[in-house]
């Protein structure tokens, strides 16, 4: 890698080295945005967006990343690793880096876009969210009602039916119970010292005069 004459998280774009700037060279979010009907992968830095697309189809990404950078959606991405997200963000870095070569920083400029002027639309595809959610409510004791209302069922027997599976039994909740107080530490009953003048050990039952 090329000896770095600038500061190490110094940017080409002046806005991204501000003091207050929500995006430097050393936070670059990834999200997703409206690019003429289509949606692009993006990261934030200044006050711009850096269409992760444009990159991947000028040569400024490696190979090995642009067909996960050229998807609407990060999830190629994320499938990808630990070390091709290394890779892109070390990738990232040294491109947007105020010592990058003039060639390669006049392709990246051509892919910023106002983050002013954009719209952001949602970087992850998560497939059965609903029924996801429905599980965390029901896992967390909601009632049939409120689940059927936050879902937006019409009644509470379209809920009963697609979900009844889910909800707990008697057999599940007394065995959960029982597994509860099972774990819990429990004390050794062992005989105290007695208070002055009681007997210790099991009562003993005053006997009157004959």
């Amino acid at each position: 890698m090329a000896k770095r004459n600038a500061a190490p998280h110094k940017c080409w774009l002046p806005e991204a080295n501000k003091p207050k700037a929500d995006f430097p060279l050393t936070h670059l979010p990834y999200g997703a945005f409206d690019y003429e009907g289509q949606q692009h992968l993006c990261v934030a830095i200044g006050t711009h967006l850096l269409d992760l697309h444009a990159c991947a189809a000028s040569g400024l990404l490696p190979p090995t990343l642009v067909e996960a950078c050229q998807a609407p959606v990060l999830n190629p991405l994320l499938a990808l690793g630990h070390r091709s997200w290394t890779l892109l963000r070390e990738t990232l870095t040294a491109l947007l880096h105020a010592d990058e070569k003039p060639d390669r920083r006049q392709a990246a400029e051509a892919a910023l876009h106002s983050i002013a002027g954009a719209t952001l639309l949602k970087p992850i595809h998560i497939p059965n969210f609903t029924d996801f959610y429905a599980s965390v409510l029901i896992k967390n004791n909601e009632n049939v009602k409120t689940v059927q209302v936050i879902l937006g069922h019409g009644k509470p027997s379209i809920t009963l039916d697609k979900y009844t599976g889910r909800w707990p039994t008697g057999e599940d909740t007394t065995a959960d119970v029982m597994e509860s107080v099972m774990a819990e530490p429990q004390l050794a009953l062992v005989p105290g010292p007695s208070a002055p003048g009681v007997p210790s050990g099991p009562a003993t039952r005053n006997r009157e005069p004959a």
